[in-house]
C-alpha cells in the first residue's frame, strides 16, 4: 500500500496517455541517472536550476538512450546545454512555466514527463518542496 515520497518518483497524473513525475529532490547527476534509468519508454526531461559545480556530461549516454527531449531551464540550464552537446534534443526554456508548457508539448501518448533537474532550486525557490509543489500545479492545470 506505499504510495511513495513527495517530490521522488511522485506520480502526478496521465493526461492523454502521458505521465507526469515529479521528482524534484534529485538535485544530483547521480539522482538523475537512477531516475531516468528506471523508465522503459519515452523520456520527456525538465531539468535545471542552481549548479552545484556538477558534470553533466556524466548523462550524455543515458540520455542519448533514453530521452526522447530535454527541456533546461534555470541558471544552470545553458552550462547542462554545452555539456551534454544534444542540440537536436533540447532546448533552453528559462521561465519555468514555458519549460512545463514545452516538455507537454513534445511529449506523445505512452511517454513520461519527469522533472529531475540534477540542480538545486535555489534560482528560484526556497527549497525542492516548492519546487516540486509548484510543478505540480503547474500539471494540473494542463489540458
Amino acid at each position: 500500500n506505499f504510495k511513495g515520497v513527495e517530490h521522488r518518483m511522485e506520480f502526478i497524473r496521465e493526461i492523454n496517455g502521458i505521465r507526469f513525475y515529479n521528482d524534484s529532490k534529485a538535485t544530483s547527476v547521480d539522482s538523475v541517472l537512477k531516475s531516468l534509468g528506471a523508465f522503459n519508454c519515452g523520456i520527456v526531461w525538465i531539468a535545471g536550476g542552481r549548479d552545484k559545480n556538477s558534470d553533466y556530461t556524466r548523462l550524455t549516454g543515458l540520455i542519448r538512450d533514453r530521452v526522447k527531449f530535454a527541456v533546461l531551464t534555470g541558471e544552470a540550464a545553458e552550462k547542462i546545454y554545452n555539456q551534454l552537446s544534444l542540440p537536436e534534443i533540447s532546448v533552453i526554456e528559462k521561465d519555468f512555466n514555458a519549460a512545463v508548457e514545452t516538455a507537454y508539448s513534445k511529449a506523445v501518448r505512452g511517454d513520461v514527463v519527469i522533472l529531475s533537474p540534477a540542480c538545486t532550486s535555489y534560482d528560484r525557490f526556497s527549497n525542492f518542496e516548492e519546487r516540486g509543489r509548484y510543478f505540480k500545479k503547474l500539471v494540473g492545470s494542463l489540458k
